[in-house]
């Protein structure tokens, strides 16, 4: 049984999204393969239930950072006295460097999977963190790996434009979903007798649009404001500034905010919501994403707000369970939320059909399976 180990140079118990690592490793292991998975944690040692793949932590540094140096270093210590001639290391770009070193001394299979570019890059920190584990990564040692693959084809194409050049023996795999995790509900409250919920899930930064959003709701012709609420599950550095801008517009009846939620309590927490939105506006690192809470909205049958970014338009729905903003302003919002609300029982009725018109192409076995076929032809 060959052995692969993917790396993920993260705190992972606070992952917001670890669907990607659970899911594609549990096809991997369940056709053959042994994966382990390298990874850190901030506070305890998260054990998933009902997966199978092996998972191994490594304390590290909880400075900022200083974390992904200190971790890596652990990691690729530990994977020098481990690793065997025909192991897989799966990677991303930050521990290029770390694989050249070992390459060195122990010939390996390593393979580069880029999920996302940079983001949030505003801090001083910010751009250290840049140019050392993304920038100095792929300009010098982007040749190491034996194969590569991208979250989306756009992506590619970005970062061989970036960097001038050109991979090969690459595969293309997109987020997913567990369909059997998230789906519709079969008996909804009924619409006049409750608060129409519309919800965002995900991490809470500066650039996803989300104080756009909330400004928009400010500005809600007066028969909605009372029957329009929008709650924001997740976490991140951005959050007390979206509270402070809530109070500042006097929304907190309308702006709810429930904070982290751990992985497998997220589809019970979206149960209650009447609509869901993904408001990316149009930046680089969002264009070429394929953004895993969209696929996540679409198993659970609900209407999505959606603006008309290029990884968005991956869904092509000719119903009017997705609502399209004109734009990316507040305005845009605006009228996406009133239309959203209007039109509530007839779009209720279109999205039920959202979840089983996508449930191959999305699911994460289909996704999972480009992967698995790609490794087997490859390495074996």
């Amino acid at each position: 049984m060959k052995k692969i180990y993917w790396i993920d140079i993260n705190r992972f118990d606070k992952k917001i999204d670890k669907s990607t690592w659970l899911e594609v490793s549990e096809y991997l292991i369940n056709h053959g393969y042994d994966v382990v998975l390298l990874t850190g944690y901030m506070h305890e040692k998260y054990v998933p239930f009902g997966y199978h793949v092996d998972i191994k932590y490594f304390k590290a540094f909880n400075l900022p950072f200083f974390f992904k140096i200190s971790l890596s270093l652990t990691i690729f210590f530990w994977l020098f006295k481990n690793i065997k001639n025909n192991d897989i290391i799966i990677i991303s770009p930050l521990s290029l460097f770390y694989c050249a070193i070992t390459n060195f001394f122990k010939k390996l299979n390593i393979h580069l999977d880029i999920r996302t570019i940079p983001v949030e890059i505003h801090s001083v920190f910010d751009h250290i963190d840049y140019f050392l584990h993304w920038y100095l990564q792929l300009k010098f040692f982007k040749t190491i790996p034996n194969s590569y693959s991208f979250i989306t084809y756009l992506l590619q194409k970005h970062i061989e434009k970036e960097f001038n050049t050109s991979f090969k023996n690459t595969v293309i795999w997109n987020s997913g979903v567990d369909f059997g995790r998230f789906k519709p509900v079969k008996d909804f409250l009924p619409l006049n007798n409750k608060k129409y919920l519309v919800t965002y899930i995900g991490v809470v930064t500066r650039n996803r649009g989300l104080d756009t959003v909330i400004k928009s709701l400010k500005n809600l012709n007066g028969e909605f404001t009372n029957k329009i609420r929008f709650q924001i599950i997740g976490s991140g550095n951005y959050l007390e500034n979206l509270k402070e801008l809530t109070t500042s517009l006097n929304l907190e009846d309308i702006v709810l905010f429930k904070g982290y939620l751990p992985y497998e309590k997220i589809p019970e927490a979206l149960m209650d919501s009447d609509c869901f939105i993904s408001p990316l506006p149009n930046r680089p690192e969002w264009e070429v994403s394929s953004p895993i809470k969209i696929f996540e909205y679409i198993a659970c049958g609900r209407p999505i707000i959606l603006t008309p970014i290029a990884a968005h338009k991956v869904i092509q729905n000719t119903n009017c369970s997705i609502i399209w903003t004109n734009g990316f302003n507040s305005e845009d919002f605006k009228l996406a939320f009133e239309y959203t609300y209007k039109n509530r029982i007839k779009m209720r009725k279109s999205a039920k059909s959202l979840s089983s018109n996508y449930q191959r192409i999305f699911s994460w076995n289909y996704q999972a399976n480009k992967l698995y076929t790609f490794l087997k032809r490859f390495y074996g």
